[in-house]
């Protein structure tokens, strides 16, 4: 679902399994799959929320390239893809509201 949203936002491109940043923000934000290399899809949640702890929590992580600095961050929970589109862009312009605020 958050997938979805971020792709129907123009966040990201493809599948969530084999997916990556839609090119308008790819010079400067990157995303990875915390499941990659892992043949256990999903099996890598159980790391930051062990059982019997929620399963299939989606996890974001976000590597963010500004101002000549790397950042990260990264969320446990669902995440409004408007939300998350949001702060990105507020954290790449240095402006409330982002680009399109």
């Amino acid at each position: 679902r958050q997938w979805e949203g971020m792709r129907d936002l123009g966040f990201v491109e493809g599948s969530e399994r084999d997916g990556r940043i839609a090119e308008g923000y790819s010079q400067n934000v990157s995303l990875y799959s915390l499941d990659a290399g892992v043949p256990e899809y999903g099996k890598v949640y159980e790391i930051y929320i062990p059982p019997p702890g929620e399963v299939g929590v989606p996890m974001t992580v976000i590597l963010i390239k500004a101002g000549g600095e790397v950042m990260w961050y990264s969320r446990v929970g669902y995440w409004e893809p408007e939300d998350l589109v949001l702060t990105i862009e507020e954290i790449l312009t240095g402006e409330e509201g982002g680009q399109n605020g």
